[in-house]
């Protein structure tokens, strides 16, 4: 089960791995499976009958090992573990329940083994990155033929991640007589923008 789907950037979604026809199990392995592009491991909470479980995580996935001589029984629906990660960026990630190997107690033992049902995170993001400290209009006055021209880049933020900053025009060059804008955007990683922009003016009052 999937909590917090669809959802957006900053937020957690919680995994539920859940009991079905849990009866008399000695031992069970499970790994869970994300795109860790899109999110990122950040806790675990197990079942409190679980009295001896391994629980080890990389960038994608998470394992879960139960082994023990004492025979476990849970309720449908009842929560094994669960699992909360917390979105990087807006896209579809898969998340896929893999290798779920439980042994059942008797003679011999039952083995059941469950491979590849998948879900999926569905993240949007609503919010388009925020330009602040854009240069304010100016006007130069000409000493020669032209003069070098240079400004400082806005401050962009985003909640998931921003891509690119673009600017219209070309820093630390040399501009002749006339108005220039200068239109900043920026671009986050699902694809929204935002823009800023000032004028540069340049005059000469200098007769020949």
């Amino acid at each position: 089960k999937i909590n917090g789907d669809p959802t957006v950037c900053g937020q957690d979604v919680d995994l539920f791995l859940t009991a079905r026809n849990f009866v008399e199990i000695t031992s069970v392995r499970a790994d869970v499976q994300w795109d860790s592009t899109i999110l990122k491991f950040n806790s675990y909470t197990k079942n409190p009958g679980f009295d001896a479980i391994d629980f080890n995580n990389t960038a994608n996935m998470v394992t879960l090992n139960r082994i023990s001589n004492t025979p476990l029984t849970l309720p449908d629906e009842d929560t094994i573990v669960a699992i909360r990660l917390t979105v990087l960026k807006g896209g579809l990630s898969p998340v896929n329940l893999l290798n779920i190997n439980a042994i059942a107690t008797g003679t011999p033992p039952i083995n059941y083994i469950v491979v590849a049902q998948g879900n999926q995170v569905l993240v949007v993001d609503t919010s388009k990155p925020v330009l602040t400290n854009c240069p304010v209009d100016r006007m130069i006055q000409l000493a020669s033929c032209d003069t070098l021209l240079s400004w400082n880049l806005p401050t962009v933020s985003d909640n998931c991640g921003f891509k690119s900053l673009t600017a219209s025009l070309p820093s630390n060059e040399r501009y002749g007589v006339g108005d220039y804008k200068v239109v900043f955007v920026a671009e986050d990683v699902t694809g929204l923008k935002d823009s800023c922009a000032f004028t540069i003016s340049v005059f000469d009052t200098i007769a020949p």
